[in-house]
């Protein structure tokens, strides 16, 4: 049980959130850079923070962080029903990141 958790957090949480915070990072660059790159000069460009919408991103990272705590007591407790929980909220959680990257590449405020 201690060997599947540690693998669940190591692969889930750590992996997991260290490629969606990478995202995070990069999407917002790669879309300033493409749009807002040639008008440095000639009117003012959004900040990096400013494209991202921070409420949506929030509550990402809130079902992320909920999901890893559930799905862990879930293994531990070798309790389906809590791990297929957190599971659930894994896939919202990922919708939402979706949801969050689409608005920020649908962002075009010339």
């Amino acid at each position: 049980v201690i060997l599947r958790l540690g693998m669940w957090f190591m692969l889930v949480g750590f992996f997991g959130f260290l490629i969606i915070g990478n995202f995070y990072k990069i999407i917002p660059f790669l879309i300033w850079f493409q749009i807002y790159s040639p008008l440095i000069e000639e009117q003012r460009v959004p900040m990096l923070h400013e494209l991202l919408p921070s409420k949506l991103a929030n509550l990402q990272w809130f079902y992320s962080t909920t999901r890893l705590i559930l799905s862990s007591l879930g293994i531990f407790l070798t309790n389906n029903q809590f791990f297929y929980g957190g599971i659930v909220l894994l896939s919202v959680g990922g919708v939402m990141f979706f949801i969050t990257i689409i608005k920020l590449l649908r962002t075009n405020l010339k």
